[in-house]
């Protein structure tokens, strides 16, 4: 029988306001399965980032359990918890927190030289990725410098680097235009449908689910439904393959000349 990858059980969230108590999240149950794509969705204030960063740990629950790979993630110590997260688990968030004072390669070598790797294979391994995406030309820029589209795929690279077998991505579409949103999905579709990696997406955008395995709707702190989308094609089979082997060169141009532009005149503006 398939096993869960994630398992969120009975888990509830408390934080303190003054002298009150107030729950964000109330008796939440989920089952994530490998190779799911799964898209989180809600009102703003619903609990949507919350529950994210209890799958994560990031945040500990007040009440119930969150199981990885068949191991309580809250009964680890936090140094276990953080090579979790640095080899297994990455995470994208809708604002990238740059390391402003870094280059845009440096900035994705990050996790890499977190994870305990040498700065000459953490570069090596992050240019790769930027030519996959034709963006090696911006590798000694400022990501501040580049265009919000830009940034996003080079945040995208980042939470690659360490070829995780979870992702999990907090809006990272929320600051985009509908053509740089389609591309950060297709980018996530095909890690998931080419690797069988696991992706848990939160979003308020609709349009969106339509890329999702499963759709879970949060309001108020609570699990309203979960819908399974039959004409999702999931890849059964985990590859073992590293990121760096597939292509995403089909899915985004070279468009340099055209965002030199975009970048030219957000700076007039």
């Amino acid at each position: 029988m398939k096993q869960p990858i994630i398992k969120v059980d009975n888990v509830s969230k408390e934080f303190a306001v003054g002298d009150k108590k107030i729950r964000i999240i109330k008796e939440v149950s989920l089952d994530v399965f490998p190779g799911e794509f799964v898209m989180i969705y809600g009102p703003s204030g619903c609990g949507k980032s919350t529950f994210l960063s209890i799958m994560n740990g990031w945040i500990a629950p007040t009440i119930g359990t969150v199981t990885v790979k068949g191991e309580d993630l809250y009964k680890k110590t936090e140094d276990d918890r953080s090579r979790m997260k640095q080899h297994e688990i990455s995470l994208m968030n809708q604002s990238s927190d740059w390391v402003k004072s870094l280059s845009v390669i440096d900035n994705i070598c990050m996790p890499y030289l977190l994870a305990g790797k040498f700065k000459s294979a953490a570069r090596k391994r992050a240019m790769t990725l930027l030519q996959m995406l034709h963006l090696e030309r911006y590798a000694f820029y400022r990501p501040m410098d580049l265009s919000g589209g830009q940034q996003q795929r080079i945040s995208f690279l980042r939470s690659l680097i360490n070829n995780p077998e979870i992702i999990m991505a907090d809006e990272p579409t929320g600051n985009l235009d509908t053509s740089s949103t389609a591309v950060i999905m297709e980018l996530f579709s095909k890690i998931n449908h080419d690797l069988g990696r696991t992706i848990i997406m939160v979003t308020h955008n609709m349009d969106l689910l339509r890329n999702a395995s499963k759709s879970v709707n949060i309001i108020d702190g609570r699990i309203v439904s979960v819908n399974e989308n039959k004409d999702f094609e999931m890849n059964e089979k985990i590859e073992a393959k590293d990121v760096l082997e597939i292509g995403f060169k089909n899915i985004v141009k070279d468009t340099s000349e055209e965002e030199e532009e975009e970048r030219e005149r957000s700076k007039v503006g």
